[in-house]
Protein backbone atom coordinates (compact mmCIF):
# COMPACT_ATOMS: atom_id res chain seq x y z
CA UNK A 1 0.00 0.00 0.00
CA UNK A 2 0.89 3.79 0.85
CA UNK A 3 3.90 2.92 3.17
CA UNK A 4 5.57 0.09 0.81
CA UNK A 5 5.47 3.45 -1.88
CA UNK A 6 7.56 5.96 0.38
CA UNK A 7 10.26 3.69 1.19
CA UNK A 8 11.24 3.62 -2.47
CA UNK A 9 10.85 7.52 -2.94
CA UNK A 10 14.52 7.67 -0.54
CA UNK A 11 15.76 10.94 1.40
CA UNK A 12 17.55 13.93 -0.41
CA UNK A 13 20.52 14.22 1.69
CA UNK A 14 22.11 16.41 -0.58
CA UNK A 15 18.99 19.04 0.17
CA UNK A 16 18.88 18.63 3.34
CA UNK A 17 22.80 19.25 4.17
CA UNK A 18 22.57 22.24 1.07
CA UNK A 19 19.36 23.68 3.09
CA UNK A 20 20.75 23.56 6.86
CA UNK A 21 23.95 25.03 5.86
CA UNK A 22 22.25 28.03 4.00
CA UNK A 23 20.08 28.58 7.36
CA UNK A 24 23.73 27.83 9.74
CA UNK A 25 25.49 30.68 7.21
CA UNK A 26 22.65 32.50 7.96
CA UNK A 27 22.38 32.51 11.23
CA UNK A 28 26.02 33.83 11.28
CA UNK A 29 25.82 36.22 8.89
CA UNK A 30 22.80 38.01 11.15
CA UNK A 31 24.95 37.58 14.56
CA UNK A 32 27.70 39.00 12.69
CA UNK A 33 25.74 42.38 11.79
CA UNK A 34 24.84 42.38 15.02
CA UNK A 35 28.25 42.21 17.35
CA UNK A 36 28.97 44.07 14.78
CA UNK A 37 26.60 46.87 15.58
CA UNK A 38 27.43 46.23 18.95
CA UNK A 39 31.72 46.35 18.63
CA UNK A 40 32.07 48.65 16.01
CA UNK A 41 29.26 50.95 15.12
CA UNK A 42 31.22 53.23 13.28
CA UNK A 43 31.79 50.86 10.93
CA UNK A 44 28.79 49.38 10.94
CA UNK A 45 27.34 52.73 10.42
CA UNK A 46 29.32 53.11 7.18
CA UNK A 47 28.01 50.07 5.80
CA UNK A 48 24.59 50.97 6.71
CA UNK A 49 23.90 47.87 8.78
CA UNK A 50 23.38 50.50 11.97
CA UNK A 51 19.82 49.85 13.68
CA UNK A 52 17.12 52.04 12.50
CA UNK A 53 17.01 54.66 15.28
CA UNK A 54 14.17 57.39 15.32
CA UNK A 55 15.75 60.83 15.16
CA UNK A 56 15.28 63.23 17.86
CA UNK A 57 12.83 65.76 16.50
CA UNK A 58 13.92 68.38 19.97
CA UNK A 59 16.88 70.12 18.20
CA UNK A 60 18.41 71.13 21.43
CA UNK A 61 18.26 67.62 22.77
CA UNK A 62 19.24 66.11 19.90
CA UNK A 63 22.48 68.51 20.67
CA UNK A 64 22.22 68.11 24.20
CA UNK A 65 23.55 63.85 22.85
CA UNK A 66 25.48 65.31 20.30
CA UNK A 67 27.38 67.12 23.12
CA UNK A 68 27.43 63.98 25.36
CA UNK A 69 28.86 61.51 22.70
CA UNK A 70 31.58 63.83 22.01
CA UNK A 71 32.64 63.52 25.39
CA UNK A 72 32.58 59.50 24.90
CA UNK A 73 29.14 58.97 26.32
CA UNK A 74 27.07 57.16 23.63
CA UNK A 75 22.66 56.44 24.47
CA UNK A 76 22.60 52.45 24.41
CA UNK A 77 18.96 50.98 22.28
CA UNK A 78 17.64 50.09 26.28
CA UNK A 79 18.14 53.44 27.75
CA UNK A 80 15.53 56.32 28.16
CA UNK A 81 16.58 59.46 27.45
CA UNK A 82 16.05 60.37 31.37
CA UNK A 83 18.51 56.86 32.27
CA UNK A 84 20.76 57.71 29.81
CA UNK A 85 21.22 61.86 30.79
CA UNK A 86 21.27 60.38 34.49
CA UNK A 87 24.39 58.49 33.33
CA UNK A 88 26.09 61.04 31.75
CA UNK A 89 25.90 63.38 34.85
CA UNK A 90 27.18 60.53 36.86
CA UNK A 91 30.33 60.18 34.49
CA UNK A 92 30.72 64.05 33.79
CA UNK A 93 30.86 64.65 37.45
CA UNK A 94 34.21 61.94 38.24
CA UNK A 95 37.07 63.91 39.16
CA UNK A 96 35.00 67.28 39.99
CA UNK A 97 34.42 68.87 43.21
CA UNK A 98 30.30 68.02 44.55
CA UNK A 99 29.33 71.93 44.40
CA UNK A 100 30.67 72.02 40.45
CA UNK A 101 28.49 69.09 39.44
CA UNK A 102 25.20 70.36 40.69
CA UNK A 103 24.92 73.36 38.11
CA UNK A 104 25.61 70.01 35.53
CA UNK A 105 23.27 67.51 36.85
CA UNK A 106 20.42 70.18 37.33
CA UNK A 107 21.26 71.43 33.73
CA UNK A 108 21.06 67.72 32.20
CA UNK A 109 17.68 67.06 34.31
CA UNK A 110 15.82 70.15 32.88
CA UNK A 111 17.30 69.41 29.61
CA UNK A 112 15.60 66.37 29.83
CA UNK A 113 12.45 67.14 31.46
CA UNK A 114 11.36 70.07 28.94
CA UNK A 115 12.59 66.97 26.15
CA UNK A 116 9.85 65.33 27.68
CA UNK A 117 7.43 67.59 27.95
CA UNK A 118 7.71 68.20 24.00
CA UNK A 119 8.38 64.68 23.17
CA UNK A 120 5.05 63.32 25.13
CA UNK A 121 2.86 66.13 26.25
CA UNK A 122 0.47 68.11 24.57
CA UNK A 123 2.50 71.72 25.01
CA UNK A 124 5.20 72.14 22.02
CA UNK A 125 6.00 75.73 22.10
CA UNK A 126 8.65 77.20 24.63
CA UNK A 127 8.92 80.29 27.15
CA UNK A 128 11.31 82.56 27.03
CA UNK A 129 12.62 81.35 29.93
CA UNK A 130 12.39 77.48 29.03
CA UNK A 131 14.67 78.90 25.86
CA UNK A 132 17.02 80.49 27.68
CA UNK A 133 17.26 77.55 30.72
CA UNK A 134 17.92 75.40 27.27
CA UNK A 135 20.62 77.73 26.15
CA UNK A 136 22.12 78.25 29.12
CA UNK A 137 22.22 74.48 29.81
CA UNK A 138 23.94 73.45 26.43
CA UNK A 139 26.69 76.48 27.17
CA UNK A 140 27.19 74.14 30.36
CA UNK A 141 27.54 71.25 28.69
CA UNK A 142 29.62 72.50 25.80
CA UNK A 143 32.22 74.26 28.41
CA UNK A 144 32.24 70.98 30.85
CA UNK A 145 36.16 70.01 30.88
CA UNK A 146 36.38 66.95 28.83
CA UNK A 147 39.53 65.41 30.43
CA UNK A 148 37.78 64.37 33.46
CA UNK A 149 36.32 61.44 31.52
Amino acid sequence: GLWAGIGRIGFAWQAAILITAIGALGILLWQSILLLQRFAPRLAGRLGLRPQTKAIQQAFFARCLELLERRGLRRTLDETPREFTHRASQALEVGLAENDTTPLKASLARLTSLYYRMRFGGQQELSPAEQQDINQALRKLENHPAENL
